[in-house]
């Protein structure tokens, strides 16, 4: 779960076909691997006036994602 202010970010590595996610800067050991060439971002809120916003969306030179203990992949 997140709170109030958290912010997630999510790291399309398209050379490796992964995607990490991130809370507050720190790398969680779940990943998602063997994602599709092409992909869609979507928000999901579950309860009344819950919100998100989109803070950037941004290509980058260097992936952030780096290997971590306990980390686990999840096939797509």
């Amino acid at each position: 779960t997140f709170g109030d202010g958290d912010v997630l970010m999510m790291e399309v590595n398209q050379q490796k076909h992964t995607l990490h996610f991130f809370v507050n800067g720190e790398q969680q050991p779940v990943f998602v691997q063997d994602i599709p060439a092409s992909v869609r971002f979507f928000g999901h809120l579950l309860n009344k006036n819950e919100m998100f916003t989109v803070l950037s969306v941004k290509k980058v030179q260097d992936p952030q994602a780096k290997d971590i203990a306990n980390q686990k992949a999840v096939n797509w």
